[in-house]
């Protein structure tokens, strides 16, 4: 769900009640670390283990201070801002050469516009910019110093970029996670992006997705053994869309 009050999508990130919980959220996201559960094998199909629960890693906290950004800069709340962009700064992405299969959805016609120049997804440097000018001298240094990152530990990932058009499926294959340990899929998109993220297995079966509204998709899985998986995004919206791909694992 972003945290935006126009948007609808439905998470387990879940939404501020008010002006005071983007304080809250932002002392927890800086004092927090997400460590991958353990694993545990089983036997049966698809390929992943059954958890009790909803899994979540370090990306999930990646996913929620962009989450947080968009809604604090809607109030115009430095502190939010700020504290966002200093979990940002621990992702690093490995550029990746990564091309996808690009397919047309069924039941949709190419869509007028599907070739327009997108809004393109707000970088890091972008939102230190705008958290120092919401400040307006009235936060401490410390708190706008986003690119140290904190005592936070970085966090590596495959990061792709691309563009997808509207009625578009862009699907990218021959992704190798190992066994036993947490995989990651994060898809960061333009604010009025409507992506469904979906993971299958090499033999089809689908492994995990997020299908809701919202500029955000994110799912994590553990595979029982190794293998390769594909990772679908659609753009089941009306207007082209820029996006960030992030895999870890």
């Amino acid at each position: 769900m972003a945290l935006r009050g126009s948007d609808t999508k439905a998470s387990f990130y879940g939404r501020p009640a008010a002006f005071s919980a983007v304080r809250m959220i932002a002392a927890m996201m800086l004092t927090s670390t997400l460590l991958p559960t353990a694993a545990t094998a089983q036997v049966g199909e698809p390929n992943r283990e059954i958890k009790d629960g909803r899994e979540r890693g370090a990306l999930a906290d990646i996913a929620m201070a962009h989450e947080l950004y968009d809604y604090a800069a809607s109030l115009r709340d430095a502190y939010g801002m700020a504290a966002a962009a200093r979990v940002l700064s621990t992702v690093s992405g490995r550029a990746s050469t990564r091309a996808p299969a690009i397919e047309t959805l069924p039941g949709r016609d190419p869509m007028p516009g599907g070739n327009a120049a997108p809004e393109p997804v707000t970088g890091l440097a972008v939102m230190i910019q705008e958290a120092t000018l919401a400040a307006a001298g009235t936060v401490p240094s410390a708190v706008l110093d986003a690119g140290s990152g904190g005592d936070r530990p970085q966090i590596a990932a495959e990061q792709i970029d691309g563009v997808i058009a509207a009625g578009q499926r862009h699907r990218y294959s021959d992704i190798l996670f190992e066994p036993r340990a947490l995989a990651e899929v994060l898809v960061i998109a333009g604010a009025d992006a409507n992506l469904d993220l979906q993971v299958i297995d090499n033999q089809g079966l689908p492994i995990c997705e997020d299908t809701a509204t919202g500029a955000t998709s994110y799912c994590a899985f553990t595979p029982r053994r190794i293998g390769v998986f594909t990772v679908i995004l659609s753009n089941n919206g009306f207007t082209p869309s820029a996006y960030q791909l992030w895999l870890r694992r």
